[in-house]
């Protein structure tokens, strides 16, 4: 997503390297070591620095920072600086911020949401180079930046008269641990500067990649003393990436793409003032070996350079897009980056169901041949011929398939090499279920019920499935667009410009009645680029979109506000069109609506369940009101409600808010019906009416009564069940009282450790995912059964069970009263005794399990289950 980090790179590239041979130090840079710190009120600043951090402070529930003190990893001495770039909650949109760190004066204006650095240290002098040492982990195809700006700076008006020199070193790889580098200074004029400035990032201002971490310490400037005879710059056009100069070995390596012909390359060279160089700079080379160069300086002393150039390997294919649609609307294109065509009997599709690993294999048709630059498409026999003709794909497989595929199912693209199989691509993670799916460019669930696009800058595959998910929009891999998109399925841009993305649209509110005026909002960014132009239109047929909303931009979250879309009576369905344009006058458009409704009306649980499997209300937005039972945080937060005891009480609620067990709230959400399961997701409104609320009874039922709907999300008890797998997987153990085995789960909640063959009494949330199984929610769900009272340690006796017509029951106390239940938790029968010895006909009771439940004179109460003949 678009930075504010974009103007203060002023500086022209150059990566050098310069002998250390007769420099000089001048050490004119305030803690230059990183050694002294500023604590702040929720942060630390190095002395002397600024950064983001104040202002990011000032981001109403922020707690993310972005520069820190590192004392277990430095250079020398107790402490260095450590940045880090990171994705920031600011209002409803994810911004991605990078480390940063300024000898100027950072300042953020919260009214007009500007950004701006001024200032720097007053400095008197004409460097060669700014150097230090770095210790650089990117994320992705990231670099670290460090800049030097020596300024005629007018101190009274705070204005930048000139810029005399320019440094700057970029970082484009993982180091090793602490390396040095080296900013060469170029100078533009020949005035003595008075101000300095240094700004150093973990992150490229226009590709920040979150969790880029950038270790700076130890910074000093220095001048040589004489001329040398150093190659300070070496560029073949086409490069791969910098070129690699060592100033104490005296060589110089650069990388061309694969397939480049290096018997006739044309150098352009820098060297140390006065000096000169054979071969000289633009003269054409042959580099099928390495070829050494003389620099002389202006002194007439000598110096070999070894210059060697290779040829990157040949990129690998890789996944260009992954379809997940409704139904079996599933796809997957291969797409073969490489200057030859491959033959595919070389390569084979790996799968991974429900985190079981890599379990099956997909070989392609036998002799198959995918030519350079183009692709491979494998569809579903079930794809809809008006989403996409088979007659189009290579491949079209009927159940079960390589294609076949949920949003948690992983896959991977390996080389055959002899015996050996090499994974050169991969998608998701085999051994671990994500549930619905995994989370891409920070859509939740991304691989789920969408289409995924490989952008167009990715040029081979990535065996780091999460970072080329990524977490945002800009450092993704990935374009997440709606689900049944198979537009370019069969063509990949490859190279091509990336269009604008736009995403996280908000409707204000979210829900729309007849007397509501909206404000549409939208994230919108480049992720090769900057954007030009946003538009915002509406109308009300979807085709004509007359009407204009004049948009503000704050940190690329683009707003009508103040300005909205006027209110429309009952049933109105508005459309509304963004549409941006990016530096490359790429164009990306998007048509959303919404329809006017009447305000939701409170219904209850029971009635949204509706006694059915499939909710009445399945698709509407409804409002309800209940008592939190249970939490299931986690990657998918969800939580339970209930408001009543029994069976059709339960909700499932899938949603972030963080409610508390006890807590009485009214939410406002979407009913749907998720693999059986009735929940809420998408709400619009969540109120916490009032905490502390005693919890709905449990329901006692037996464990062969469990897999019911009607008590799906209700909180339900077994006793005495026997533990008969103490590891069902994912989490899971299975209890048994005889009636039928039930799973139980430790979760993120709380996690019971269960023995094997031991008696249980077991209460939680009953959930269905793909099976029923009880949610454990606090300590105390689980306690070993037994017949003793835990409080009064007094027990009482019942037999004979099974029973044909009178059940005998002997207390240690009187006994004030008896209650019998079926295993639907329906009283069957109820007695006041006052005595302790209690003989009760059960004769009229139809065969099954019951549930007998016993309370002394002094209030407490036990409970077994009996079996009638």
């Amino acid at each position: 997503m678009k930075s504010f980090f974009t103007v203060f790179l002023i500086g022209i590239l150059m990566i050098t390297t310069t002998s250390e041979k007769l420099l000089a130090q001048v050490n004119q840079i305030p803690n230059n070591g990183f050694e002294n710190w500023d604590a702040g009120l929720a942060y630390d600043n190095p002395t002397d620095w600024d950064s983001p951090n104040e202002s990011l402070m000032g981001i109403p529930g922020n707690s993310t920072y972005v520069v820190f003190e590192e004392t277990d990893s430095v250079y020398s001495g107790n402490a260095a600086v450590m940045l880090e770039s990171k994705d920031i909650l600011v209002l409803t949109s994810i911004v991605s911020v990078p480390g940063f760190i300024t000898l100027g004066d950072f300042t953020f204006n919260m009214i007009t949401q500007e950004f701006d650095i001024s200032g720097g240290t007053p400095f008197t002098g004409t460097p060669d180079k700014l150097q230090g040492f770095y210790n650089y982990a990117p994320v992705s195809s990231d670099n670290c930046l460090i800049e030097v700006l020596l300024l005629n700076y007018d101190v009274v008006n705070n204005i930048i008269l000139d810029t005399i020199g320019v440094g700057l070193f970029t970082g484009n790889s993982a180091t090793s641990g602490w390396e040095p580098f080296e900013a060469v200074i170029t100078y533009n004029s020949t005035v003595m500067p008075n101000y300095m400035n240094i700004n150093i990032l973990s992150s490229d201002p226009n590709n920040i990649q979150a969790g880029s971490k950038l270790y700076v310490d130890e910074l000093s400037f220095f001048t040589a003393s004489t001329a040398g005879s150093d190659i300070l710059s070496f560029d073949i056009p086409l490069q791969t990436g910098p070129s690699a100069i060592d100033g104490n070995a005296y060589t110089v390596d650069v990388v061309m793409p694969a397939g480049t012909d290096i018997t006739n390359l044309i150098p352009t060279i820098t060297i140390s003032t006065g000096a000169t160089i054979t071969p000289a700079s633009g003269v054409a080379q042959n580099f099928t070996a390495p070829l050494t160069y003389t620099v002389t300086s202006s002194g007439g002393t000598t110096q070999a350079w070894l210059v060697t150039v290779t040829v990157a390997a040949e990129p690998e294919l890789f996944i260009s897009e992954y379809i997940e649609g409704s139904s079996n609307n599933k796809a997957m294109e291969i797409y073969n980056p490489k200057s030859t065509a491959v033959n595919l009997d070389d390569y084979i599709i790996g799968q991974a169901v429900d985190g079981g690993g890599w379990q099956y294999y997909h070989s392609f048709p036998s002799g198959a041949v995918l030519n350079s630059n183009e692709v491979w498409v494998i569809i579903t026999d079930q794809v809809d011929a008006n989403l996409f003709a088979a007659s189009n794909a290579d491949e079209v497989l009927g159940y079960p398939s390589v294609v076949h595929f949920n949003g948690n199912d992983a896959r991977s693209l390996s080389k055959l090499d002899g015996n050996d199989t090499i994974i050169v691509d991969i998608f998701g993670e085999p051994n671990n279920d994500p549930g619905t799916g995994w989370e891409v460019a920070g859509v939740a669930n991304g691989t789920s019920e969408h289409t995924l696009q490989r952008k167009a800058t990715v040029t081979t595959g990535n065996l780091d499935w999460a970072a080329s998910f990524g977490t945002s929009a800009s450092n993704s891999e990935w374009i997440v667009s709606a689900q049944d998109d198979f537009s370019d399925l069969g063509f990949f841009n490859f190279g091509g410009n990336i269009p604008p993305v736009i995403s996280g649209t908000i409707l204000t509110p979210a829900l729309v009645t007849p007397t509501d005026t909206v404000v549409v909002s939208a994230s919108i960014s480049d992720p090769d680029g900057t954007i030009s132009q946003v538009t915002l239109t509406w109308g009300l047929d979807g085709i004509n979109f007359l009407n204009t909303l004049a948009l503000s931009s704050v940190l690329g979250v683009y707003s009508s506000y103040p300005n909205s879309i006027p209110a429309h009576a009952l049933g109105t369905e508005v459309f509304y069109k963004f549409e941006a344009i990016d530096d490359d006058n790429d164009t990306t458009v998007l048509v959303q609506s919404y329809i006017v409704e009447n305000a939701p009306t409170n219904i209850s649980i029971y009635d949204i369940q509706g006694q059915t499997a499939i909710s009445p209300y399945e698709g509407q937005t409804v409002m309800t009101t209940g008592i939190v039972t249970g939490l299931l945080p986690g990657s998918y937060p969800a939580y339970y409600i209930q408001d009543g005891t029994g069976a059709w009480n339960g909700l499932y609620v899938f949603d972030s808010n963080t409610p508390t067990i006890g807590d009485e709230i009214t939410i406002t959400g979407e009913i749907i019906e998720y693999y059986d399961l009735t929940e809420m997701k998408n709400l619009t409104s969540y109120t916490v009416n009032s905490s502390g609320n005693a919890l709905p009874e449990p329901v006692l039922l037996t464990t062969g009564a469990l897999s019911d709907e009607a008590y799906e999300t209700v909180f339900i008890r077994v006793e005495n069940a026997t533990c008969t797998n103490d590891d069902a997987g994912y989490g899971n153990w299975e209890i048994d009282d005889g009636s039928g085995p039930i799973l139980v789960h430790n979760n993120d909640s709380y996690t019971y450790a269960q023995a094997l063959g031991e008696n249980y009494n077991v209460q939680g949330v009953l959930n269905f995912y793909y099976n029923w199984r009880i949610e454990l929610r606090i300590n105390g769900d689980v306690t070993i059964y037994s017949d003793i009272d835990p409080v009064n340690n007094t027990a009482f006796r019942m037999y004979p069970n099974p029973v044909t017509s009178t059940l005998n029951i002997t207390g240690n106390q009187n006994i004030s009263k008896i209650s019998i239940f079926n295993i639907l938790g329906e009283q069957m029968l109820q007695n006041q005794p006052e005595k302790n010895i209690v003989n009760i006909d059960v004769d009229g009771l139809t065969s099954g399990v019951y549930f007998l439940k016993v309370e002394n004179e002094n209030g407490t109460t036990s409970t077994k289950k009996f079996i009638k003949e």
